[in-house]
This record gives C-alpha cells, sequence and structure tokens, in this order.
C-alpha cells in the first residue's frame, strides 16, 4: 500500500501545470537519472466549520531512479529493482485535477508543481475530503485535507 501511494504521488509530480512561454517543465528525459526525495504527510482536520492548521504525520527519505526501457520511461523506488514500474507522464497529465463527487463525499484534488532546475523540482498534492450536505457531527468525523509534500533532488 505504502508503495501504491508513493507511486501516485511521484507520478503526480510529473504533471504539468501549464506551461508559460520560455517556462522549463518535467519531462522524460529530465527525469532520467536517480533523484532523492524528502517526502511529508501532513494532515488538516474540520473543526466548527472549517479546517485546522497542517499537521505532520509522517516525513522520509525517498530513493527514485527512472530509466529508459525501449522507449518506455521505467522508475524503481528505494533500490527495488524486482517491482520497476512503466510510468506515464501523459497519463497521469490526464487524470489531473479531476473532481470526484459520491453521493456522500467530494474529494477535490489540487496539483502544484514547482521546477526548480534540471536537477531539482517539488511538488504538492493537496486533496480534500468533504462531507456533501453532512450534519455538523458527520462534518467533523469525514472531513478532511491532506497534503503530500515532495522536494526531489539529482543525486546521480
Amino acid at each position: 500500500m505504502k508503495k501504491l501511494l508513493l507511486l501516485s504521488l511521484i507520478g503526480i509530480t510529473l504533471v504539468g501545470c501549464g506551461e508559460k512561454e520560455g517556462e522549463k517543465k518535467i519531462s522524460n528525459e529530465m527525469l532520467v537519472g536517480e533523484w532523492s526525495c524528502d517526502y511529508s504527510d501532513l494532515r488538516a482536520q474540520w473543526e466548527k466549520g472549517q479546517f485546522l492548521d497542517y499537521v505532520k504525520e509522517k516525513s522520509e527519505i525517498v530513493k527514485v531512479k527512472y530509466y529508459m526501457k525501449d522507449n518506455t520511461l521505467m522508475a524503481t523506488y528505494n533500490d527495488d529493482e524486482e517491482h520497476s514500474r512503466p510510468f506515464s507522464i501523459e497519463e497521469i497529465q490526464k487524470e489531473s485535477g479531476k473532481e470526484e463527487i459520491s453521493s456522500n463525499l467530494k474529494i477535490k484534488t489540487i496539483l502544484e508543481l514547482n521546477y526548480i532546475s534540471n536537477d531539482e523540482y517539488n511538488f504538492n498534492e493537496i486533496r480534500e475530503v468533504t462531507y456533501v450536505n453532512g450534519t455538523d457531527e458527520q462534518n467533523e468525523d469525514n472531513n478532511e485535507k491532506r497534503k503530500h509534500e515532495l522536494i526531489c533532488k539529482r543525486t546521480k
């Protein structure tokens, strides 16, 4: 489960957020190599009709290696060569910015990707879950906001 979350987080980090003229963006070519990422998981609870400040729940260093195999970008996490997976920036871009609404919950995702240099980028994924037409008690039990932060620097 942890690897799946990590895969989705790092995958989402590669989503472009509208390139301005002359602005660099993350590409397959840029990613090829080894990266060290500081990962933080923060959570804001719902209280009295609003979200509270974020509280850090977890922090760790994640190693990521990207390489090309048969014209496909592959990703390996924390030196787990056995479980390398294809990585498609285009597929991630299609999924970016979607809002999901079920009968009781609304899930909104905000992505903030910042290209710093060819050797560094950072990313924030903010996922807000709110109960639709809920009572105060339902909102306090179900509403939450999570922020996943990645700050990645090339190591090789």
